[in-house]
């Protein structure tokens, strides 16, 4: 006798509703990370509204990474395989969000016998967190064993005359080179960028873009054989003041009415919208000058932007003259790994300082030293660069 054919259960109607909806979000949050993915491709005059999402992408990355863990645990095999393909997918993109160090480009036994090694250091300075932390910062250069240090923010005023003196003793000691312009300058202060190098620098050049507070310069620097170019950027400020970087902490302050929140956060938006906006015209005379460049590039500094963002993506998606390839993040490449960030006040913690490589550089390491004596996180590369075929 037969036995009787067992139905399977029918779904309840809640378990039915329940996955609609997490699907349906799932959905919402796949069109929110396309749309970050999408940004950075987009002159920030044509959605200077929304020009400031790429903040966001940390949290829509967590967000899918959720999904994914959700689906798995659920057994919806085809919405977590279709979650993981598009990580994967763009992978590429995302880890310089969220670092995932993987290894790197390794240099052979002969690239690195007949390469040279180089040792760079970026740092936004903040006046020397205003002339109370040279002592410090000296040091940090003096034992980093640095051949290149870039500064931004970086100058002196009358009223510091001994610890101005000091620092450039102790900088002429331990550099036989440097290129320096200051953009802002009075009677008693000065204040720009400078680049230090052990390196004999042949070219000094300080690109041309309209900005009354900021500057990029490039260097052509002499090493060995070769010759490299370095930008050393300080773009566009967000001009916030300490009142906008604090509007971050007043979510939770109870004296604070939601509707004053609301302006506040309204005019922060507003800020970096326009900002982003001049920082793109500033990075497209960046490009212009890389894409006529013979050498092998770096372009490090302040960028005042994230990696999901217009500036920083056409930096590095930028290539020289006879490059195989676009440049490459050097923290992305060998730093530590998850979230990073370099700007430390206010409750704003977010990456705006970085260092990008052309395909000549191998990157052996990549450091955010986290010591409080500015408003930025100094950030120090390790590269190769290989021997340049004649």
């Amino acid at each position: 006798m037969k036995k009787k054919a067992t139905k399977k259960p029918t779904p309840k109607l809640w378990l039915k509703i329940l996955k609609a909806i997490a699907l349906s979000l799932t959905i919402l949050t796949l069109l929110y990370y396309v749309l970050l993915l999408a940004v950075p491709y987009i002159h920030p005059s044509r959605i200077h509204i929304i020009s400031w999402i790429g903040l966001t992408m940390p949290f829509a990355i967590l967000a899918v990474f959720i999904w994914l863990i959700i689906w798995i645990i659920a057994r919806q095999r085809g919405i977590w395989i279709t979650l993981a393909v598009i990580l994967l997918a763009t992978f590429p993109i995302w880890r310089r969000t969220i670092v995932m160090n993987i290894g790197g480009d390794y240099p052979s036994t002969e690239e690195i016998a007949t390469g040279h090694q180089l040792k760079i250091l970026t740092y936004n300075v903040e006046f020397f967190h205003y002339f109370t932390q040279i002592d410090q910062i000296i040091d940090l250069v003096r034992q980093g064993g640095y051949d290149i240090v870039c500064m931004q923010e970086y100058g002196h005023k009358s009223t510091y005359p001994d610890q101005w003196f000091k620092l450039n003793q102790c900088f002429d000691s331990l550099f036989k080179y440097r290129h320096v312009w200051y953009k802002s300058q009075s009677r008693n202060a000065e204040c720009g960028v400078v680049l230090y190098s052990r390196y004999p620098i042949v070219k000094k050049v300080k690109v041309q873009y309209d900005s009354r507070y900021n500057v990029s310069i490039y260097s052509d620097i002499a090493v060995g054989d070769d010759t490299i170019r370095v930008f050393n950027n300080h773009l566009e400020s967000n001009k916030l003041n300490t009142y906008d970087r604090m509007v971050a902490g007043k979510i939770t302050d109870e004296n604070v009415d939601n509707e004053s929140l609301y302006r506040s956060f309204r005019t922060v938006l507003r800020k970096i919208a326009d900002a982003s906006i001049i920082r793109a015209t500033q990075v497209d005379s960046i490009t212009a000058i890389i894409q006529q460049t013979p050498y092998p590039v770096i372009i490090l500094g302040d960028f005042n932007d994230v990696p999901q963002s217009y500036a920083y993506n056409k930096l590095i998606r930028s290539k020289h003259l006879g490059a195989t390839s676009s440049m490459s993040d050097a923290y992305a490449m060998a730093g530590d790994w998850l979230y990073y960030y370099t700007f430390n006040q206010d409750h704003l913690n977010v990456p705006i300082d970085h260092i990008l490589v052309s395909p000549e550089f191998s990157v052996q390491e990549s450091s955010i030293l986290p010591l409080t004596y500015s408003d930025h996180y100094p950030v120090s590369a390790t590269l190769l660069l290989r021997k340049q075929n004649p």
